[in-house]
């Protein structure tokens, strides 16, 4: 199966999930290719920069702003040593890995090789999607959503820590077998 042919699907549990979500509650869907390991994130990122590019800004901040609070969101949200989470990578930054993290963007499984993605306004909600990339192969992916939220705010924040953990996470098979979110493994 590829990325791609998971996109009807998953558009359509979005929608679900979206539709059923209660308002205050933060709600996330997650894939990860077999590909994934969190032993290449831990020996890619600790204590290295962590290129971050973040798509889409509703809230009405400069880019640069609102790229700073969304890589602070995410600082220490996820298992093993420290990673620097920053939209301005330093050279310690492995060149081929990457997070994407996009707002209110219609959903694209395959966020690392989608090119150019045009944000759209989601009523009464703060929809996120992110992907760990390596190159343009998507290693994990998770879409989080709540009620709309404030950049700073602490919902936000416990958005953007939902999405970070999810999307990185130190044992997916347990996660994979977890009832409460939706998990599925892709394979190509």
């Amino acid at each position: 199966m590829t990325m791609k042919s998971v996109i009807p699907t998953s558009v359509a549990i979005l929608a679900t999930f979206l539709v059923a979500c209660a308002p205050s509650a933060i709600r996330s869907q997650s894939d990860y290719h077999t590909a994934y390991s969190f032993g290449d994130f831990a020996v890619y990122h600790a204590k290295r920069d962590t290129r971050v590019d973040v798509i889409g800004d509703h809230f009405g901040l400069n880019k640069s702003a609102f790229a700073k609070t969304v890589t602070k969101a995410m600082y220490g949200n996820h298992p093993g040593g420290p990673a620097n989470f920053t939209a301005t990578p330093g050279p310690s930054a492995e060149k081929n890995l990457r997070v994407i993290i996009a707002f209110n963007v219609e959903p694209v499984h395959y966020l690392c090789s989608a090119g150019k993605l045009e944000p759209k306004f989601v009523k009464d909600k703060t929809v996120v999607q992110a992907a760990w990339c390596w190159g343009d192969r998507t290693n994990s992916y998770v879409v989080a959503w709540t009620q709309a939220t404030k950049p700073g705010s602490q919902k936000f924040k416990e958005l953007i820590s939902e999405a970070t953990q999810e999307l990185l996470p130190q044992d997916i098979g347990n996660r994979l077998r977890n009832k409460n979110n939706r998990r599925n493994l892709i394979i190509n």
